[in-house]
């Protein structure tokens, strides 16, 4: 209806930018060539890109002695296998991640998590036995920036990777937050819907809830609308001016 009838669609994609500015001036927006702004995109020209989402979820048969909530986390995960999972500290998160694991049929997988956790972590993996096919790769927040900046070129991303304490990649500018990301990204472009991206936060009631954003977007780019932290919290947010 208006030659403007899109804009506050183009300024919610990452990396969007007028051009009307520069010198000489372009009248063009310009957006970063990347997974969450196809999908944005794909949504905009009418494919049902939640379709993965939007399926009922699956139901799976367990030997470990699992609560009812345990069990429709593992559900979850093993249905939709991109997800957030917000449950208070002892709720049983370790043992849905592995029977996850062990249920996916993938071999290879990365445990990425604080240093004081991840002691408890190897602990419940002995204690409930974690099968001998899994080749597992454990390692802290700041193992994985070193990581992600030697990957050998050319070398294959994981097939899974778990994020315990995922709020510790809240911060969109921070080092391991972008690790984070760069790993889930390689998972979906090497693997595509097989892989499986599963972060675990034990803090589900933030301060903030800007401190989704960032967890979001490693768990599904483009699954929010905004593509920066600022303009999340901009549609979240009741602003007035002071004067």
């Amino acid at each position: 209806k208006s030659p403007f009838e899109l804009k506050d669609e183009l300024k919610a994609m990452k990396g969007a930018r007028w051009h009307g500015f520069d010198d000489p001036p372009r009248k063009i927006w310009t957006a970063s060539n990347c997974f969450r702004n196809w999908f944005q995109l794909r949504l905009l020209l009418g494919e049902d890109v939640f379709a993965w989402f939007d399926r009922p979820m699956q139901h799976f048969g367990y030997d470990r002695p699992l609560m009812t909530h345990q069990k429709d986390m593992s559900d979850l995960g093993l249905t939709y296998h991109f997800q957030i999972w917000g449950a208070e500290m002892g709720t049983g998160k370790t043992l849905s991640a592995i029977e996850v694991i062990e249920k996916s049929g993938k071999q290879n997988w990365f445990w990425i998590g604080p240093k004081s956790g991840l002691y408890a972590v190897e602990r419940e993996f002995k204690k409930w036995g974690i099968s001998d096919d899994i080749d597992m790769e454990i390692m802290t927040y700041e193992g994985l920036v070193k990581r992600m900046t030697n990957w050998p070129p050319g070398q294959k991303a994981p097939q899974g990777v778990i994020f315990d304490e995922s709020s510790r990649a809240k911060n969109p500018t921070a080092k391991r937050t972008m690790a984070a990301q760069a790993l889930a990204d390689g998972i979906r472009k090497d693997w595509g819907l097989d892989g499986y991206v599963i972060l675990m936060s034990g803090t589900p009631s933030p301060k903030s809830p800007l401190d989704w954003w960032s967890q979001a977007e490693i768990a599904w780019p483009g699954y929010l609308k905004e593509g920066s932290q600022g303009t999340f919290g901009f549609r979240l947010g009741v602003y007035h001016k002071e004067t």
